[in-house]
């Protein structure tokens, strides 16, 4: 596929560059939670079971911010340090238990965004009746829709 013009060696190691090293950003307290989720949104992964999540990361500084942040909400967290097949590190911060996955559900999702709901919240919400209640209550009276569903085969 051909590049774009503009688009130069130098940008496209700049932009892998960053990815590696990019810093937790300044979050005031108040929009903490929101950023947290779209992080979660964004690069996490939750299993289908309501267990453990994890928010993958190529920056270590990040992956440390996020971690510190889970522990200061008292979340069972830690981070594993993998390779990809090319020997770089990646970081998965884990967040694990049914309880703990219910906290943070609690802490990430306080504010709607959207009319829609992601499995990533509907499985960490699965072990708490009041939660569960509140989403179904959520698609059938206020016209929310699943989205991101994970296809099964």
């Amino acid at each position: 596929m051909p590049r774009k013009p503009g688009i130069t060696d130098d940008i496209i190691i700049d932009m892998y560059n960053k990815s590696l090293t990019v810093q937790f950003p300044d979050v005031p307290a108040e929009f903490l939670p929101s950023f947290v989720r779209g992080v979660i949104d964004g690069d996490g992964w939750v299993d289908h079971e309501g267990y453990t999540m994890n928010v993958t990361s190529a920056s270590k500084s990040f992956a440390e911010q996020l971690h510190f942040i889970f522990q200061t909400w008292e979340l069972n967290s830690m981070i594993i340090v993998n390779q990809t097949k090319t020997g770089n590190p990646i970081y998965r911060v884990w967040v694990k238990g049914k309880d703990h996955l219910i906290t943070l559900s609690k802490l990430i999702y306080k504010v709607e965004i959207g009319e829609y709901l992601t499995y990533k919240r509907i499985n960490m919400s699965q072990h708490c009746k009041e939660q569960m209640s509140y989403l179904k209550y959520l698609l059938n009276h206020k016209n929310f829709e699943i989205i991101n569903r994970i296809k099964k085969n």
